[in-house]
């Protein structure tokens, strides 16, 4: 088990929210840009993962629950 604090731009109401590593590893391995949008509504959704400017790739990655 395993915690990680990341510093980001966000807007909106608070939220608690868990993945899975190894997925989330998995679409960022993927990306070269250094930035990413990472779009959540809930802790309950599915997050929706993409880089700004790029409207072909999309990842979706399931909420764990915590």
């Amino acid at each position: 088990e395993a915690f990680d604090e990341i510093d980001i731009e966000y807007t909106g109401d608070s939220v608690e929210i868990g993945f899975n590593v190894g997925y989330m590893l998995e679409a960022l391995n993927a990306i070269t840009s250094e930035k990413i949008e990472m779009l959540l509504s809930d802790a309950n959704s599915s997050g929706t993962i993409r880089v700004p400017g790029d409207e072909e790739t999309v990842y979706i990655v399931m909420p764990m629950r915590l």
